[in-house]
């Protein structure tokens, strides 16, 4: 089964360093990069790379905007498009159209690239470019299946769980949020059709944290994230979680101290039991390469400002080692298959 797909194969891939990315056109541009951040949801963009004739206002807008990234504390500001969005597979150059919620900036010196989010995270599909994606046949749209697998090469867009070309995939089946993200608004006429769900909340994973000489690890379950776009891993957590001395001094973001024997564990569990991710690495520096998903560092963000919500923790790239990755959104299902 599995229905159209494209291949939108990565201009440049790099597990350890710079992630993967990927080029595109923006309401007429010329082919500009983006890292592929599934961290993050829409795309950034400096103005001074659209066309110079282009009427933003012709384009649904959503007023004033900003992305806050971490663990750079990189701030971006600007103003919310619907924009038309030309997808290039590289090396082929094929095409495949779609849209995306695009936060144009106007500080083109200290922005020279560009962000394109594709996280699985309670955020309406718009903010997607890979959910988005559509074919057109005698003048008719057909959109692609609101999914996507990432490799180490591509993203295959519109296979999802049935697709038989995907074997040995497990998944965890998300929920919807108790609480939904609000609708933006928006400032202008421009007609569009606003999809408002499903939303899904990340899955849950079991984390885990020993410090040297501690005889138990202590356990919590977590908010989940795999996150492209750094090749770290990031946890809030309480400070009463965290074990003695295995921070660095001071206060807020902070990392933990590597070679002293600090232990952190991930299981995300599936349907049925099904076991996606299990591992346990210990902190150090240079981070080891068994197993394959150790990140580079660890960087604990503080204590969540959410008491319902106490636990995140977020992966990074490095299950990409050793994992093909598949977000279902139109099924609401996360898989992770071993590479073969």
């Amino acid at each position: 089964m599995g229905g159209t797909t494209f291949s939108f194969g990565y201009k440049s891939s790099d597990v350890d360093q710079g992630g993967f990315f990927v080029q595109a056109s923006v309401a007429g541009s010329a082919p500009h990069t983006f890292q592929l951040d599934s961290g993050s949801c829409g795309m950034i963009i400096g103005q001074n790379y659209l066309p110079s004739n282009l009427n933003l206002n012709d384009y649904p807008c959503f007023g004033p905007g900003q992305m806050h990234y971490l663990p750079s504390n990189n701030i971006r500001s600007g103003t919310w498009y619907f924009l038309p969005i030309s997808l290039i597979d590289t090396p082929s150059g094929k095409t495949i159209d779609s849209n995306c919620m695009v936060l144009v900036i106007n500080d083109p010196a200290d922005f020279g690239g560009g962000m394109m989010g594709v996280a699985a995270q309670a955020s309406y599909p718009a903010y997607n470019a890979l959910l988005n994606a559509y074919v057109t046949v005698d003048d008719q749209k057909q959109p692609l299946t609101q999914s996507f697998v990432l490799t180490q090469q591509a993203a295959i867009i519109g296979a999802d769980h049935t697709d038989l070309g995907f074997p040995g995939f497990h998944y965890v089946q998300l929920v919807t949020p108790t609480e939904l993200p609000l609708e933006p608004a928006q400032t202008n006429q421009v007609p569009m059709n606003w999809q408002s769900s499903p939303i899904w909340s990340p899955p849950q994973t079991t984390l885990t944290l020993k410090g040297s000489g501690e005889a138990q690890p202590a356990s919590a379950s977590a908010n989940f994230m795999m996150d492209t776009g750094i090749n770290q891993m990031l946890m809030v957590a309480p400070d009463s979680f965290i074990p003695a001395n295995a921070l660095e001094s001071g206060t807020g973001q902070r990392q933990f101290v590597p070679n002293i024997g600090t232990q952190i564990g991930i299981e995300l569990l599936g349907l049925g039991g099904a076991q996606l991710l299990s591992y346990t690495f210990t902190v150090d520096s240079p981070a080891a390469t068994t197993p394959p998903e150790t990140p580079a560092d660890v960087v604990y963000l503080g204590q969540s400002t959410n008491a319902a919500d106490p636990y995140k923790v977020n992966v990074g790239i490095h299950p990409l080692r050793s994992h093909l990755y598949m977000y279902d959104y139109a099924a609401g299902l996360i898989g992770f298959a071993p590479i073969a």
